[in-house]
This record gives C-alpha cells, structure tokens and sequence, in this order.
C-alpha cells in the first residue's frame, strides 16, 4: 500500500491530506494562497496554539479575513451561559430562590467578560494582503514544504483536481522559506 505521506507529488481530489497535516503538526508555519475561506480560517484557529502562522493572500473570502484578524467569538460559551442566567432568571421568577436574579446579572457580565477576552485577535497569525495579485500556493512549515495548485479553501483542498509536490529535503525547504520571506517583504 502507497504512504501518501512519504509521496513527493500527489494529483486529485484530496491534497488536504498533505497540507492540513503541515497544518497540524508544524510550528512555524508560511502559507501564500491566493484563495483563503472561512473553512480553512477556521481551521488554521483551531489549530494555531503553540505555533506562529506568516499568511500572504490576495483574495481572503472577508470572513476569512475577519477571522483571521480578530479571532472566533466563542459562541458555544456565550449560549450556554445565557441558557444558564435565562433558567436562573425563571427560577426567580417563580420565587424558587431569593437571589436568583443577583446570581443572572453576575453570570451573564462573566459570560459577556469571558466572550470579548476570548474573542480577542490572535497574536500568533500576521496576515499581509498585498497590493499585487499573488497567484502563487506555498505552504512551509520546519519539516516540509509544499507547493502546487490548491489554494486553501475548502474545494481547492476537498473537490477541486489539484496537483501539490511535497518536499522534505531541509535544503529545498530553506530555499523555498526564503522564496516566501521574499515575497513578505515586496508585499
């Protein structure tokens, strides 16, 4: 059986397994796609603790790019503190217990607290959008580099044929690094 993993090029339908494992397991990852949606910006979020993101785009989808800049609102924490302070408000309404609605008040500002604190935007990804078109897909990490035709959006990675070649010779990757770093500063 083929290690698609250890393949230096990869054609079809499925190069997300290439580029979402970088993804996964790198720290210090470049990324230049032109195309970025808000799939694959939640995705880089998801991912992101411990390791620093460098994105170059041209084109984010604007809720990629809202994402990108400023963070996911926690909504799962928002909703069920609220549930929490609207059962706590009908306990007080049914006089079920006398500080009931003390307690609502107090939960619901933590909640609104804890939502703008964790909504804050991410130190660890710097986007650039420059000025001229990028038509160029490079996505590096310390241990591999891969460049080809997907961009980073969900049919690009999912349903598009696309064509990556991988590379993990630490001499092309260091070549390629810089190729990036060029890029960054022309941006």
């Amino acid at each position: 059986m083929l290690d698609i993993f250890k393949t230096p090029s990869y054609s079809g339908k499925n190069v997300y397994r290439y580029i979402e494992k970088l993804i996964k397991n790198g720290k210090e990852i470049l990324i230049v796609s032109p195309y970025i949606d808000s799939h694959y910006a939640n995705y880089i979020l998801r991912h992101c603790g411990g390791k620093r993101f460098h994105i170059i785009s041209s084109s984010l989808d604007p809720a990629a790019k809202r994402l990108l800049e400023r963070g996911r609102f926690p909504a799962g924490l928002l909703i069920s503190t609220l549930l929490f302070a609207v059962a706590d408000s009908l306990l007080y309404y049914f006089g079920i217990y006398l500080y009931a609605g003390l307690l609502s008040a107090v939960i619901l500002l933590l909640a609104i607290a804890t939502a703008f604190i964790a909504a804050k935007k991410p130190t660890n990804i710097t986007l650039k959008v420059p000025k001229e078109f990028v038509h160029a897909k490079l996505y590096i990490s310390e241990n591999e580099a891969i460049r080809g035709s997907a961009n980073l959006t969900y049919r690009g990675q999912h349903e598009n044929v696309e064509h990556v070649e991988v590379a993990y010779d630490r001499d092309e990757i260091k070549r390629l690094e810089g190729q990036f770093w060029d890029l960054w500063k022309s941006s």
